[in-house]
């Protein structure tokens, strides 16, 4: 730790009283162990002879052992240091914010909004290491590496020479055991910051861009804040993309493009040219792009940490990425899955055309607890950039495949009338082949919620496990009407918390202490009973507006095989060892047919820039593949299972069709047939298909997989349909 007391230059630095005080102990007891007095009496010191009988020593050591365990020893973890300057980051005056030798400053095309603070980067480099170029993902950093951002808040945002002040700097330093973040807290004098791992608060002002005078009170995140943002399925950083650094800096020899400097000095390893490197627009920046490619870019940056495949939000099926291309995930006529008080009474994250019933707008508006997005990291609302997502929605045309004309729209009763002109329609007119696939519609995700025979998700009832009794008028009130029927065990209540916050979910458990709740984006949200202040009846998770969009035909068959399914036994359901639980890449990339397909499914299980949405088989076990994408960029489909090897053997896999279809097992290329018998060892494998729809007529996969004839394998397979079983 550096002192604040200055020494001399040709002065060693004085040693700290901690060491001190060791060094005194250490004579006092260590070391006076040397000087001790001589034994009395017969007792003798001896010194031992390297050349003496050792046999004596030998059989002590051929001695068995103690029974008891010995203690593994705990490998002591590297604690962040106390200041920021001892990290060598900075030359110079600690606030000039002059990187030393070897540290590398870096700008992104667009950045997350934290309250307005502007912000420095920097990244310095294990020496002789280099960082590993990815396309998709954050680039690949060695061990040892740090990355800082600096934030601060120049004096009047239009005149930055005028002075600053800096607040604090986040640094990610990457580990053995992973990235960790810890925040460092500047002082008044500006000379050094702090470590303040529980968090503060610091009082900040601005003359603002329109010349208004602002202040407010910064919040710094605490060590496990970081976590909230920069963990999906792992611990990284979120700018360090190829997409975001590529872009000009104005470095001391003049500007130059980040990737290509990067490559140049031997920092980056394997980076293309940055013309074929992808790049996002500059949010705030209307040349770098159109008003769609700036929304998507802040978007992706404030946003799509969370709201991806792989993230906190991913539950939502919000996926923010700037390249999504479904516009339903995208939030498009998109029903919320769980927004409680989040969705202000609106009916759909983004209504085209109409940012006013957007939820989207409503939630980037506000500052309120519970309602804000995002939900961590600011207490403001950024004007500017709220201004752009406005246009953005109000430039918005209805995407194709949206019938908004003759969509059904939302449901607030059903008079008696209606409700047996619906069952007449139902009995006359019901096509139940259809309305499954209309339950399996992604815009529908009633997947998410429900199972078919134990086939999906159970925060919701099991479809196939309607009761009997159950009349043809009742299913259609609880497709039309979610709220006037709540199943027993499937109850929701509503709670308001001391903070602000409020919940809606089904009681998983209940002490006197804690109220465990489940919602469709958590499976446990744990609260502390004494910080409930109001407790209610909720209404049901499923969304009132859910089947708004479907058209009434659409309706009438959905319930039309919701009726068949609760019969004592679905006509068209089959109990064959079938795979009926798959993930589908979603989106596909657009050079897919330029690739290698058995390269591509090998590499994919390793790339984490990939989406794998799950996707299930219809009760005869086929998967249509021209059904599972809604923006499909080419005829090429991948998909994959898990499949649990109980016990080694032989497996007979037998296919519908191997027209068009490339096949991998745990990455290993596999010759198609329509019949094959594998030898496969006891594990989780992963079995992969590419499928070129254009090869094909038969539009479907179906799978069977289970032991050859005569062999000692088992197989259980991930949402096989109730009562199968593949031994």
């Amino acid at each position: 730790m550096t002192s604040d007391r200055m020494w001399p230059a040709d002065a060693a630095p004085r040693p700290p009283i901690r060491l001190l005080l060791g060094c005194l102990i250490g004579l006092v007891v260590g070391c006076g162990q040397q000087d001790a007095p001589q034994p009395s009496g017969n007792q003798t010191t001896q010194v031992a002879d390297p050349q003496a009988d050792t046999s004596a020593t030998n059989a002590q050591e051929e001695t068995p052992p103690s029974t008891k365990p010995k203690k593994k020893k705990r490998r002591r973890r590297e604690r962040p240091k106390r200041n920021l300057s001892e990290y060598g980051l900075f030359q110079g005056p600690m606030a000039d914010l002059e990187p030393a030798e070897g540290v590398v400053p870096f700008e992104l095309n667009s950045s997350l909004f934290s309250d307005y603070a502007w912000k420095s980067r920097i990244i310095k480099l294990p020496e002789g290491q280099q960082v590993k170029y990815d396309e998709g993902n954050t680039f690949q950093f060695p061990v040892g590496t740090i990355i800082a951002k600096t934030f601060y808040f120049p004096t009047d945002f239009n005149d930055p020479e005028k002075g600053r002040r800096l607040i604090e700097t986040r640094l990610l330093l990457h580990r053995e055991s992973g990235w960790i973040g810890v925040p460092y807290l500047w002082n008044e004098e500006q000379t050094d910051a702090v470590s303040e791992v529980a968090g503060a608060v610091a009082e900040v002002s601005w003359i603002h861009y329109d010349g208004s005078s602002r202040s407010n009170t910064y919040v710094i995140p605490n060590m496990n804040d970081c976590k909230r943002c920069h963990k999906n399925e792992f611990n990284e950083p979120i700018g360090p993309r190829a997409r975001h650094l590529n872009r000009d800096y104005d470095y001391p020899h003049g500007p130059e493009n980040q990737l290509a400097y990067w490559t140049r000095t031997g920092i980056l390893t394997g980076a293309p040219e940055p013309s074929e490197a992808p790049e996002l627009a500059v949010w705030d920046d209307e040349k770098s792009g159109t008003i769609d490619e700036r929304a998507r870019a802040w978007l992706e940056i404030n946003c799509a940490h969370c709201h991806n495949s792989r993230g906190p939000a991913r539950n939502s099926g919000l996926y923010l990425m700037a390249s999504m291309t479904d516009p339903y995930k995208l939030g498009v006529f998109k029903t919320p899955v769980a927004a409680g008080r989040g969705s202000g009474g609106r009916s759909y994250d983004i209504v085209p055309g109409k940012p006013d019933e957007s939820i989207m707008m409503f939630r980037l508006a506000s500052t309120h607890p519970g309602i804000a997005m995002p939900e961590f990291g600011r207490t403001l609302v950024q004007e500017e950039a709220n201004a752009l997502i406005r246009r953005w929605i109000e430039k918005m045309e209805v995407p194709e495949g949206f019938d908004v004309d003759n969509a059904i729209g939302e449901f607030q009763s059903l008079t008696k009338e209606q409700l047996q002109q619906f069952a007449k329609e139902v009995v006359e007119q019901g096509n139940s082949a259809r309305g499954e696939e209309i339950l399996h519609r992604r815009r529908l995700n009633c997947f998410r919620c429900h199972a078919v025979g134990g086939i999906g998700e159970r925060v919701g009832p099991d479809l196939r496990e309607l009761r009997e009794e159950k009349t043809l008028e009742y299913l259609i009130e609880a497709v039309l009407l979610p709220n006037k029927f709540m199943r027993k065990g499937f109850e929701t209540v509503t709670v308001l918390t001391d903070s602000g916050q409020a919940f809606s979910g089904v009681v998983l458990d209940e002490s006197e202490t804690e109220l465990v709740l489940r919602d469709l984006t958590r499976p446990e949200i744990r609260i502390p009973k004494d910080t409930i202040e109001d407790r209610a009846r909720g209404n049901s998770l499923m969304p009132t507006n859910v089947i708004s969009m479907l058209t009434r035909q659409d309706v009438v068959d959905l319930i039309s095989f919701l009726t068949e399914l609760s019969q004592p036994a679905a006509a068209s359901a089959t109990t064959e060892p079938l795979i009926r639980r798959w993930q589908i890449l979603d989106p596909v990339p657009r050079n897919i047919t330029k690739i290698d397909p058995y390269k591509f499914i090998a590499d994919s299980a390793a790339r984490r820039d990939l989406t794998w949405e799950p996707a299930y088989s219809r009760l005869t076990g086929e998967l249509p593949l021209d059904k599972t994408i809604t923006a499909p960029q080419s005829g090429r489909r991948i998909v994959r299972a898990e499949i649990n090897v109980v016990k080694s053997g032989n497996l007979h896999i037998e296919l519908n069709s191997t027209d068009g279809l490339r096949m991998c097992l745990d990455g290993v290329p596999i010759e198609t047939a329509r019949n094959i018998s594998l030898n496969v060892e006891a594990g989780t494998r992963l079995l992969a298909f590419m499928i070129d729809l254009d090869e094909r007529d038969d539009k479907t996969l179906r799978c069977k997989i289970g032991p050859a004839a005569d062999s000692p394998a088992e197989v259980r397979l991930a949402g096989e349909l109730r009562g199968t079983t593949a031994h």
